[in-house]
């Protein structure tokens, strides 16, 4: 693995050496990798920087809150089968916004999405993936290897044109709600945002 140039505050951006077309973001924000609206426009910026410079033209932790939506927003996920949990609790702390429901209900189910969002459920690595949460389960010294090679799997058929509007089909549901209350995607008329993410 290499890195990857321009860095970005709490977050790297590596190239996989092994998987072409592969490209990781390792998020290390202390404590726990919380999402705040900086942080969630460095991952934007971090994104964009792959977009636009690192895919060629050529090619056709524990996981809790706001992090929870946004590993669902990928289309597989990986998680750790020793230990950490994966659980999205507004419903303890009282929180609730516009589409919070959508990715959960699309991606999972009502009866999983049920289980996230009313219960508040905490889902170990096996549990997640007994309930098609995640797509693997791997030792924490084999995850990023098997991450990599389910993305690789998948790097020819996401370079194609037809891929993001097959995505848009399945999850744009979702996508519209988010956009909705987004302060990056908000237009200037209208109501004002009502989240900065």
């Amino acid at each position: 693995m290499k890195n990857s140039s321009p860095t970005f505050d709490n977050l790297s951006t590596t190239s996989s050496s092994e998987h072409a077309g592969v490209h990781i973001i390792t998020m290390h924000k202390p404590p726990k990798n919380r999402l705040n609206s900086a942080y969630a426009q460095t991952i934007i910026r971090a994104l964009r920087h792959i977009e636009r410079d690192l895919v060629k033209p050529s090619q056709p932790g524990h996981t809790f809150g706001g992090v929870c939506p946004f590993a669902l927003s990928c289309d597989y996920r990986v998680m750790n089968s020793k230990c950490g949990f994966l659980s999205m609790p507004p419903v303890n702390l009282g929180l609730h916004f516009e589409g919070i429901g959508a990715l959960p209900r699309l991606k999972l189910g009502p009866r999983i999405a049920r289980k996230m969002l009313l219960e508040a459920h905490k889902w170990t690595g096996k549990e997640a993936f007994a309930d098609g949460i995640v797509d693997a389960i791997a030792e924490p010294g084999q995850m990023l290897e098997v991450a990599c090679k389910l993305a690789a799997e998948q790097a020819l058929r996401a370079s194609m044109g037809v891929y993001g509007l097959l995505r848009s089909e399945l999850w744009g549901e979702a996508l519209e709600k988010f956009k909705r209350i987004s302060y990056t995607h908000r237009k200037k008329e209208g109501t004002e945002p009502k989240a900065k993410i």
